[in-house]
């Protein structure tokens, strides 16, 4: 019985040890990284261990290494994080970090990284989150990287890419965040994201892409008129409106987006939810009528107004005047400067303004708010209105 127990008991440490044991593929990509980073002004990888390179390092050892964490249940010792954002590396992305097949966060985000973006990468088949953003990376998105199965996050932004952005991300059901704003990319064909059914967020901006989407009501035409089969948003709402750094609107949150089948229009329905945000959502969705482009425009019509009259659309209006619509409805054409947000603030002649861009605002917004659906403005034509409102009063104040 002794002698059973003592074997039971070496057995177990033994598995224990071996458990413990650095996997030598993750040890060899992660030294192969720090080979080629060229610069480490923080001194953030001071902590990486250089002299041990045989593959029965302690796993606590590598684990313990800055940026770097380690699954310490099923697959003990196996790298499941590298994150070393903001450090300030200076190097290239080792194609060998495409070895570390449990990766299932890698954010190098925030530094002076260079050259191409492996492609090697998407042998990380367990890999959530890749955030590459803010480096000084070239070249194209490899198409291997679709292949990460389980990719939640993308994020490349502010680099130097060129060429397509791969058609293999539509096979992605689980992408919820696509970002690749600032770059050169020239592909026209983006048709493929309205596959992406689970996307919640996604960054454009800054590319040569056709409907290209420098501003929110250019975002709403690119979902509308050039995507196949069109998206519709169905929460349009300041909150869903983000400003970055530059001023420029980023529409996010497709949580309640839907792809309209054209062939196959929704059919109404006695159970139904109210798709979107009180005081934004369309009246015909109260009355169980299906989502709808028109539904996005009668949102964008109300933030419209808002943005222009300070007021929000669940405000508390007097003089029996029911919505934010029917406040404006009440000083439209004449008097629009009475409504006027006063923080909106211009230096020039007011008559001008009002001329240039109060009225013509205040017309589009309620143009957007039709009651009836067909009668309100596609979101092409109100792109072509709002370029033009910004052509002339651009052309007004720098003559």
């Amino acid at each position: 019985m002794e002698t059973m127990l003592s074997l039971l008991t070496h057995a177990l440490l033994l598995q224990t040890v071996t458990s413990q044991t650095i996997n030598g593929d993750d040890l060899s990509a992660l030294l192969s990284f720090k080979s080629l980073i060229r610069d480490d002004p923080r001194e953030v990888m001071s902590s990486w261990d250089t002299a041990g390179n045989a593959t029965n390092m302690p796993a606590p050892v590598i684990c313990q290494w800055t940026g770097v964490s380690c699954n310490n249940r099923r697959h003990p010792g196996r790298v499941t994080t590298l994150r070393l954002s903001g450090a300030g590396l200076v190097g290239t992305i080792s194609p060998q970090l495409g070895n570390l097949t449990h990766l299932r966060v890698l954010d190098l985000s925030a530094n002076s990284l260079d050259g191409d973006i492996p492609a090697s990468l998407g042998g990380c088949r367990k890999l959530r989150t890749l955030n590459l953003s803010t480096n000084h990376l070239s070249g194209s998105i490899p198409d291997d990287l679709g292949q990460s199965s389980k990719l939640a996050i993308f994020d490349v932004g502010h680099n130097n890419l060129t060429g397509n952005v791969p058609k293999s991300f539509s096979n992605l059901t689980t992408l919820m965040k696509f970002i690749i704003e600032t770059n050169f990319f020239d592909g026209k064909d983006l048709s493929w994201m309205g596959n992406l059914t689970s996307l919640t967020h996604f960054v454009l901006e800054g590319n040569r892409f056709t409907g290209n989407i420098p501003e929110s009501f250019e975002a709403l035409e690119y979902l509308h008129h050039h995507i196949v089969p069109p998206i519709v948003h169905c929460d349009i709402k300041p909150s869903n409106i983000l400003l970055d750094d530059d001023m420029v609107a980023h529409v996010t949150d497709f949580g309640l987006a839907k792809i309209i089948n054209i062939a196959e229009p929704c059919k109404e329905s006695s159970s139904f939810v109210i798709k979107g945000t009180i005081g934004y959502v369309a009246p015909e969705y109260g009355s169980g009528s299906p989502v709808s482009m028109d539904g996005d425009i009668y949102s964008y019509g109300v933030l419209l107004l808002e943005m222009f009259t300070g007021r929000r659309p669940t405000d508390n209006f007097i003089n029996g005047m029911a919505s934010l619509i029917d406040y404006v409805k009440t000083a439209y054409p004449n008097n629009l400067l009475e409504i006027l947000d006063t923080n909106a603030t211009y230096n020039g002649n007011t008559q001008d303004m009002t001329q240039l861009v109060v009225y013509p605002i205040f017309r589009l917004g309620l143009a957007c708010c039709k009651e009836s659906p067909r009668e309100r403005m596609k979101m092409d034509n109100v792109v072509k209105e709002l370029n033009a409102i910004k052509k002339a009063f651009s052309a007004h104040t720098y003559a």
